[in-house]
C-alpha cells in the first residue's frame, strides 16, 4: 500500500511534495539532475513527508490558524512539474551503474 493509498486526503499535497523533491535535485549539470531524478522516482522515502504534513496541519488546527481542512487547501498551488526523459531501461541502467560506482568507493580509503 501507498502513502496516498493509505491517506487519500493528502493525495494532493503529497503530489506537491513529490513535485518539491523533484525540483531540489535540479542542479547545472543535466547528467546529475536526471539520474537524482530516477532515484527519486524509484520511490520510497514518503512515510516522512506525510508525517511531517499530518503534524504540521494538525497543530494548524489545533491552535485554530486554520478553522477546518477546506482553508489549508487554499494555501497550496503547484509550481512547476518535472517529469524524468529516461526510459526505464535507461533509468535501469543508470542506477546500476550508480551502484556499482558506489560499491567501489567502499573501503577505498582506511581509517584507523
Amino acid at each position: 500500500m501507498s502513502v496516498v493509498e493509505g491517506l487519500p486526503w493528502l493525495a494532493d499535497d503529497l503530489v506537491r511534495v513529490e513535485t518539491a523533491l523533484r525540483s531540489s535535485v535540479q542542479t547545472g549539470d543535466p547528467f546529475l539532475t536526471d539520474v537524482a531524478s530516477h532515484l527519486i522516482g524509484a520511490g520510497g522515502k514518503r512515510i516522512r513527508p506525510a508525517l511531517a504534513l499530518c503534524a504540521g496541519y494538525a497543530a494548524g488546527l489545533a491552535v485554530a490558524f486554520w478553522e477546518n481542512p477546506d482553508d489549508l487547501r487554499v494555501n497550496w498551488q503547484e509550481d512547476k512539474r518535472w517529469t524524468p526523459a529516461w526510459s526505464e531501461d535507461q533509468r535501469a541502467s543508470g542506477y546500476a551503474g550508480w551502484q556499482k560506482a558506489v560499491q567501489r568507493t567502499l573501503d577505498w580509503v582506511d581509517v584507523e
